[in-house]
């Protein structure tokens, strides 16, 4: 080899190098909820909320983004780890399951948390099970309050 031409080994065994497919190369996220590591995939996240779409546009502070690893987490404070599995089990519920297995209070961890992070069909769901599953008007009139449900506030 003639030392005077450039060593183009390095630049082949990057071009040899498998790559990633644009569509199903998913990555996932690491969040921190209450002590407890939940890995998922990311794209649930960016694809169903506004929240988390936005969140992911934005450019990294310092170093390695939150939620990378197990040793940089997404930090979700003031959730309780149950709470945060509610809404997992909801978002990675396949389509044909049958979601009543939560009970009326799991449900309203998860509206509160969809509400929370603008899960739009998510909330939407949750609003279709309550509302075949309240039939008491004070508590209707308040989680429709607290969770701005106005078409429970509209007199039937």
């Amino acid at each position: 080899m003639d030392p005077s031409e450039p060593d183009n080994t390095a630049q082949q065994a990057s071009d040899n190098r498998p790559k990633r497919d644009e569509i199903f190369y998913f990555r996932d996220v690491v969040f921190l909820v209450d002590g407890v590591l939940f890995k998922v995939p990311r794209r649930n996240f960016e694809e169903n909320s506004e929240v988390f779409w936005t969140m992911y546009t934005l450019p990294p502070v310092a170093g390695v983004p939150d939620g990378s690893d197990d040793e940089h987490p997404l930090l979700l404070e003031r959730i309780s780890a149950e709470d945060f599995r509610c809404l997992l089990r909801i978002m990675f519920a396949p389509k044909y399951s049958d979601n009543q297995e939560l009970s009326l209070d799991e449900w309203t961890a998860v509206l509160r948390l969809a509400s929370m992070w603008q899960f739009t069909q998510i909330r939407d769901l949750v609003i279709d099970v309550l509302d075949q599953s309240i039939s008491e008007p004070i508590s209707r009139i308040m989680l429709a309050r607290k969770y701005s449900i106005t078409e429970w506030l509209i007199p039937r």
